[in-house]
């Protein structure tokens, strides 16, 4: 089985997080692309981080070579998936 290695750069209280925490749940649970190994980084946690990305979260990077950036779609995210399976 296909594993693709998933960070998701958010913050606490966006709600812009919390629907593409749940489509990469939903995707994960599916599995029609693999197993999605994804790891949560709160922005906030590095100033660098935050500079970098607080005007686009949610960003989502699968297996570093895909980048998706707010507002993502199930479209957008599968077809990243797609690209690299």
């Amino acid at each position: 089985m296909t594993e693709h290695n998933v960070i998701m750069y958010m913050k606490d209280g966006c709600h812009l997080c919390e629907q593409a925490l749940e489509l990469l749940e939903r995707f994960d649970d599916a599995g029609s692309y693999g197993r999605l190994n994804i790891s949560e980084v709160d922005i906030n946690s590095d100033a660098n981080l935050f500079a970098r990305y607080q005007y686009v979260i949610p960003v989502i990077e699968i297996d570093e070579r895909a980048h998706l950036e707010a507002p993502i779609s199930a479209t957008d995210l599968r077809a990243a998936l797609e690209m690299l399976t």
